[in-house]
């Protein structure tokens, strides 16, 4: 492979790897609009589901997971040890919230190259923000691998969410009946 051609490969790998990312985050937060709808619908209301949709089409993932953190304690109130079992997956929520805010909002440099560079499979992102003191400027530099583990990551924190959500809201099952804690330790 020339160096064209792996100029071109190792770019399209990046893109690849940063859509994934970003699919997966977005099939997180579907899972979490989900599992609130399913915890707080009115079954004998059969329009009370479009009504809890209108209330959060529009909500961001920090909204909505913190949403979903306060109706578990509501309704596991009785069941400390299970709303603690969901704390490892709430961390990870937050923290992929994090990450996806500096990835998505970011500038990312992707297939600039100089003469001499002979590998082009790190993408490099800058984020700024303001502070107290000026500006506090991120970068970070991530390979096309790095992605794909969040995306990994995601994937398996979505399922979870949906697995134990499910359970609760139409088996009334606890947490633990649907996931094991060393399940959700793997996410962080």
């Amino acid at each position: 492979m020339n160096k064209e051609e792996k100029l071109e490969q190792q770019t399209k790998d990046l893109y690849r790897a940063i859509g994934r990312f970003s699919v997966e985050f977005e099939h997180l937060c579907w899972n979490i609009k989900n599992s609130i709808v399913f915890l707080m619908q009115d079954n004998k209301n059969p329009q009370s589901q479009k009504y809890l949709r209108v209330l959060l089409a529009d909500q961001t993932a920090y909204p909505l997971i913190t949403k979903l953190k306060s109706i578990s304690s509501i309704r596991l109130k009785d069941y400390q040890e299970e709303l603690l079992l969901l704390d490892p997956l709430f961390k990870f929520c937050i923290k992929i919230n994090e990450t996806r805010n500096d990835i998505i909002h970011g500038t990312w440099f992707i297939g600039w190259v100089s003469e001499e560079q002979t590998e082009f499979d790190i993408a490099i992102g800058i984020k700024e923000k303001n502070i107290k003191s000026g500006i506090d400027i991120h970068t970070r530099e991530y390979k096309a691998e790095h992605f794909d583990l969040l995306s990994s990551k995601l994937k398996m924190g979505s399922e979870y969410i949906s697995k134990i959500f499910t359970g609760l809201s139409f088996l009334n099952f606890l947490p633990s009946k649907s996931i094991k804690k060393e399940n959700l330790d793997l996410l962080n």
